[in-house]
């Protein structure tokens, strides 16, 4: 990485190369030619970054796409971004949506709206708000959280027209204390299990207390 420390601001249509820095600011068109590490780093607009990013505190929305890893101590994603790599950090926040995303970890997880992760999530604390399509393999945790945002108004509207309910679609979860509604899995493992409504579980693993609402439907429950 090309030894610089300065501050970068791009303002409309720009491009500078990776590099270290202090503080990054891009709005616009701007873009990032290689990986980039700095203190704080807010993007916004159309902005693509053509590497990794390493930092403390990132700020990410509008459409903007990075083709590597995402690193830094907190991490919120807004609007819609599209990242090639993995996503770590300690506080991790995504609203809008998110697609492409390799895998997730972190100490605690936050989203709304809708998002796409290939592989897994990781986090200590876990609290999806569903608002939109989720997808990931693996969601795996000490405290996991799934809830189901209704619309409301004229996006609701809509909404219940032309799409389908949103929902978190995932192979498996596993925690201690775990809460699930709008939920579609094929296996459910914890200690403290609650599956609110209209969830979808193939297969319930639990070793603590298990409470199902009478609008959602377990195929098999095993108690260990």
């Amino acid at each position: 990485m090309n030894e610089k420390i300065g501050d970068i601001s791009i303002a409309g249509a720009g491009k500078v190369t990776g590099g270290r820095y202090r503080n990054v600011s891009i709005s616009g068109a701007g873009s990032v030619d290689g990986d980039i590490e700095c203190e704080d780093i807010s993007v916004s607009g159309a902005a693509r970054i053509k590497g990794n990013v390493e930092c403390k505190n990132l700020k990410i929305s509008g459409a903007t796409t990075v083709e590597g890893n995402l690193l830094g101590e907190n991490i919120n994603i807004s609007g819609a971004v599209r990242a090639k790599g993995t996503l770590k950090g300690n506080k991790i926040s995504i609203s809008g949506v998110v697609k492409k995303i390799q895998n997730c970890e972190c100490d605690e997880f936050r989203a709304s709206g809708g998002f796409s992760i290939k592989e897994y999530i990781n986090a200590d604390k876990v609290n999806i708000e569903i608002q939109g399509k989720c997808r990931v393999d693996e969601v795996v945790g000490e405290e996991i959280r799934v809830s189901f945002i209704e619309k409301t108004g004229f996006e609701g509207f809509l909404n219940s027209l032309f799409s389908e309910r949103a929902t978190l679609s995932v192979d498996s979860i596993e925690g201690d204390n775990i809460y699930l509604e709008s939920t579609i899995a094929k296996v459910v493992r914890g200690k403290n299990i609650t599956i609110g409504e209209k969830c979808h579980i193939q297969v319930i693993e639990y070793s603590g207390e298990l409470n199902v609402n009478e609008n959602s439907k377990v195929s098999e429950i095993i108690k260990l």
